[in-house]
Formats: C-alpha cells, sequence, structure tokens
C-alpha cells in the first residue's frame, strides 16, 4: 500500500516521522499550498493518506474528492500523540481498518472501539482486560465499564511499541 503521511504542527511531523519509519511504503508529505490543495494533489496518486490534525479539517478537504469506495484512498485521523487513530474513509474496501491497527501499534494509541468491545463481554458476564499505553485513560475507561455490575474489568498499562518489554 502507497501511503503518505500529512502533518500541520511540528508534533504531528514528529509523529508522523514515527509512523513513516514503522510502515512500509509511506512517506511524509509537506503541506504546501494549503491543507486541501496539498490533499487534492495526492489523493489519486496514493491507497492511504494520513492525516496528523484535526477530523474537520480532513473531511471538508476530502468531501469534494469522495467518489466511490472501490477507488477512493483510504483516510485515517490521529492526533499528534497518536493516542486516537479514526478510519475515516475506504475502512474496509481499502484497507483503512487494517492500516488504522498498523498506525496504532506504531504510535502506541488505539482505536475508539475497545471500550465498546469490552462493555459487551462484561454483558454477557465475562471478564474484561482493557490495555492501552495511557494507564490514566484506561483506568477511566475501565472505571465507566465497572459500573455495570456484570462481570470483572481490569486495567493495565501496556505499550506495545516497546519490543524489550
Amino acid at each position: 500500500m502507497k501511503t503518505v503521511v500529512i502533518a500541520l504542527t511540528r508534533g504531528g511531523r514528529e509523529m508522523a516521522d514515527r509512523i513513516v519509519s514503522g510502515l512500509e511504503s509511506c512517506e511524509l508529505y509537506e503541506v504546501t499550498g494549503g491543507v486541501v490543495s496539498t490533499i487534492r494533489r495526492l489523493w489519486s496518486h496514493h491507497d492511504g493518506l494520513i492525516c496528523i490534525m484535526a477530523t474537520g479539517i480532513v473531511v471538508r478537504a476530502i468531501a469534494p474528492l469522495c467518489r466511490d469506495k472501490k477507488t477512493d484512498p483510504c483516510v485515517l485521523v490521529l492526533d499528534e500523540k497518536g493516542q486516537f487513530v479514526i478510519s475515516l474513509l475506504s475502512g474496509h474496501l481499502g484497507g483503512g481498518n487494517e492500516l488504522a491497527r498498523k498506525v496504532a501499534v506504531i504510535t502506541g494509541g488505539g482505536g475508539l472501539l475497545g471500550g465498546k468491545h469490552a462493555g459487551a463481554v462484561l454483558e454477557a458476564g465475562a471478564t474484561a482486560v482493557l490495555w492501552d499505553i495511557n494507564q490514566e485513560a484506561c483506568q477511566r475507561t475501565a472505571e465507566e465499564l465497572r459500573v455495570t455490575g456484570k462481570g470483572t474489568c481490569f486495567a493495565l498499562q501496556v505499550d506495545i511499541t516497546d519490543q524489550e518489554a
């Protein structure tokens, strides 16, 4: 998959460097002439666009370019800390969901569905083990899930990017 990363801030560019070094066929592209014109230039030449910026910026930039889920590139959006990785466009057919999982491993971030899945596990009366690089957020989610009173929920801090651990 030929992928490009676009970032607006210095922190975003640092995260972009991390992503580029962890993915095959991935390059960092500097924003020139504004986000909309940059994305327009890249749209038909890449299989995936990884945008480290606000979701609203990306939605407005890609809206006039979207044509068909079979041909549009996948588009991911993430924050500059890499905590939240969102497959915004062409998730299934375009490979965005799989790319989001790979990026989340590189950044130590996660998707937004983990808590929902853990809730379903607890609803069934089973034990859920949550893990995240962000201990505070993980603990907060576990506490929110525990109020259901069903099942058992544990929160662990885990950095899956640390290959030594």
